[in-house]
């Protein structure tokens, strides 16, 4: 088997390898706010929702929001919910 001498083939995987290690560094740093906003328990009091697939969704969607840096406290998370 042959390969191109350029190895272009290889640079969007490396892309992505990196583009996934600074997603996991993220997620590791706001480790200890997903864990405190994303406790059902607690959706499930202050927003009233019901467990099922819907929870799980919107649990996800914090996820992600946090992630990103949409959500950075409680305010925030209020704020998104009560939007949506």
């Amino acid at each position: 088997i042959t390969t191109p001498a350029n190895d272009w083939y290889k640079k969007p995987r490396v892309k992505a390898y990196r583009l996934g290690l600074k997603l996991l560094r993220l997620m590791d740093q706001k480790r200890p706010l997903i864990q405190k906003l994303t406790n059902g328990y607690f959706l499930q009091r202050k927003f009233k929702l019901k467990p099922g697939p819907k929870l799980g969704k919107t649990i996800n969607e914090i996820k992600t929001a946090i992630i990103f840096g949409k959500i950075r406290s409680k305010e925030d998370l209020e704020r998104l919910l009560k939007n949506r």
